[in-house]
């Protein structure tokens, strides 16, 4: 963080702000491009660090929050080190922000919502025809089909079978271009690599799991590879692509897309308000998260329907 020391300062006498520890080191590129603290900038070098603070358009009352603790930070820093405040600039950069709309204040990655398993594949297979990339597509499939990372790393190539993922007690049918990929990431056992101006040999590990652990010779491994294994291999694949294909909005993505497609064949609940979500979605959440899904669905339909115009 820019300026540590005052930084920790103000989490020490304020320790319920401590959540601006995430975005401080985030903001550090720009107040060191400034050679000033968060706390002190011009009207225009602060509007240019938030736009770049966050990694996801927030939600509004996230922005509530946000603008709420920034304001805090200001006033502290302006007590303690009789600078002019920056609360005014604070005022009027989120009055732009409420003007012109979060999605063309921030510059986050651009989302992209696929209509479909086999537009998501199309554009996996635009990123890499390399056998070494089976993995990060079956991630990524099983992620549109409604698998958190946690579920995947539980499934055993046994569970996937005849174009259906079996899993606790339910058969989810595939599409045919994503029970091919899973099928042959599920009986691949090696993969060649490029190794200086030769090939090398990749081997998976001899194990009942399905996301097993990889090597340069073969071995025995019960245990399926780790979690955050899993997580950089998909960070690194969705880093080439222009969207965002992290396994979160792939798996919020899909529940999207078959939620409209219910709606749109008028196979929906006959009831109102949240529950009609809940059947729709098919999806465990946590309250606010439910309600998040709820919005990011109804832009979705928004974006769909932008499509259709043209």
């Amino acid at each position: 963080m820019y300026n540590q020391n005052v930084k920790i300062k103000f989490f020490s006498d304020l320790p319920a702000y401590s959540i601006l520890k995430q975005y401080f080191k985030k903001t550090e590129k720009f107040e060191n491009e400034y050679r000033a603290d968060i706390g002190e900038m011009q009207s225009f070098e602060l509007e240019n660090t938030l736009k770049n603070t966050f990694s996801s358009v927030p939600k509004k009352n996230y922005l509530i929050h946000f603008k709420h603790r920034l304001k805090k930070y200001a006033d502290w820093y302006s007590a303690e080190f009789g600078a002019e405040s920056i609360r005014n600039n604070i005022d009027v950069i989120f009055d732009r922000i409420a003007e012109i709309g979060a999605e063309e204040f921030f510059n986050v990655p651009k989302k992209i919502y696929f209509l479909n398993a086999k537009n998501l594949i199309l554009e996996m297979n635009r990123l890499s025809s390399d056998e070494s990339s089976l993995l990060f597509k079956s991630a990524e499939i099983l992620a549109w089909y409604g698998f958190s990372d946690s579920e995947m790393i539980k499934l055993k190539k046994e569970n996937i079978k005849d174009g259906f993922i079996l899993y606790d007690g339910k058969q989810i049918k595939l599409d045919r271009f994503s029970a091919e990929i899973l099928e042959k990431f599920r009986d691949a056992e090696k993969y060649s690599v490029q190794v200086n101006c030769g090939r090398g040999v990749v081997y998976y590990a001899d194990s009942p799991y399905l996301f097993r652990k990889r090597g340069r010779v073969p071995a025995n491994s019960g245990p399926a590879i780790h979690k955050q294994n899993l997580r950089c291999c998909i960070t690194e694949f969705s880093g080439k692509s222009d969207y965002d294909l992290g396994l979160r909005h792939t798996l919020i993505n899909g529940v999207m897309s078959r939620a409209y497609i219910k709606e749109w064949e008028g196979d929906v609940p006959d009831i109102d308000g949240n529950e009609y979500f809940e059947q729709l979605f098919d999806v465990k959440m946590k309250k606010g998260s439910f309600e998040n899904l709820i919005l990011e669905y109804k832009a979705f339909k928004k974006y769909v329907r932008s499509l259709n115009s043209l």
